[in-house]
């Protein structure tokens, strides 16, 4: 009997599997996930740049107040033969010419002035016509302004690569003024004639190219003396130079702003 209990217990364990629902699998999902795309960046071939805007261009002063009080004319020079150191001078020749005076260097970096006669007023303006016919490179020419003697002067010079300096010569130094600038208005290479002109007054002193500004310096050494002309070459190679139409005037001080006038136009402090 015990055996039978069994049996049917058994029996109806089976019939109560059967009836019920088998368990349930889990899903697995066979999707795949888009993956998440990071922003890219476009790539700038041509970056903006800041717009540039040039300064203003200064407003060039004319001339004609760059040389205060220029009044008469007070000394014309044509060159005609006489008044002029000439010959055979330390350095070179002196030599008139058709209405010009032209120095000749001779031997290796030499150089050669002529001084003329007489002094110039120490306030005035000048213009000379100077014409280089061999003229090389470092090679200078120009002008000797209030000298007292041939070692004593201001020297403005003009170089063959077309630029400008003004020296205070004095026994014993130089010293630069101005020291070597462009000037437009003289083309390097030279021989083509350069019309130059001086302006002085008290210890201000304004060169001109060209009818052209090219810069002022101010010295209060040297206050009166003779007109000088002068060459130097840089090399062994020979530089002739001739100068004419010498043209004076007078400068009127009271028509100079800030130089008081006085009763003689040389003397300065």
């Amino acid at each position: 009997m015990k055996f039978g209990l069994i049996a049917a217990l058994v029996l109806f364990a089976g019939v109560l599997g059967g009836c019920l629902p088998a368990p349930s699998t889990p899903l697995v999902s066979t999707s795949t996930p888009t993956p998440t795309l990071e922003p890219t960046t476009t790539p700038v071939w041509f970056p903006a740049t800041p717009t540039f805007t040039p300064p203003p261009l200064p407003t060039p002063r004319p001339t004609e107040q760059l040389r205060p009080g220029v009044g008469q004319r007070v000394l014309t020079d044509s060159f005609s033969g006489s008044g002029w150191q000439t010959g055979d001078l330390q350095g070179g020749l002196a030599a008139f010419g058709k209405s010009a005076l032209t120095l000749s260097t001779s031997g290796s970096r030499n150089s050669v002035l002529s001084l003329r006669e007489g002094e110039l007023p120490g306030d005035a303006y000048l213009e000379i016509t100077v014409t280089p016919s061999l003229c090389r490179d470092a090679d200078a020419y120009g002008l000797l302004l209030r000298a007292a003697s041939v070692w004593t002067f201001y020297r403005f010079l003009i170089n063959c690569d077309g630029q400008v300096r003004l020296e205070k010569v004095l026994p014993e130094r130089t010293t630069v003024l101005q020291d070597w600038t462009p000037a437009g208005a003289a083309l390097p290479g030279g021989l083509l004639p350069v019309r130059v002109g001086v302006w002085m007054a008290g210890p201000e002193l304004r060169l001109f190219v060209n009818g052209e500004f090219v810069f002022s310096a101010r010295d209060r050494v040297l206050q009166d003396g003779q007109l000088g002309v002068y060459a130097r070459a840089s090399s062994s190679s020979t530089l002739t130079v001739s100068f004419s139409d010498l043209q004076v005037y007078a400068i009127d001080l009271a028509q100079v702003p800030t130089l008081t006038p006085t009763a003689s136009s040389t003397p300065w402090p």
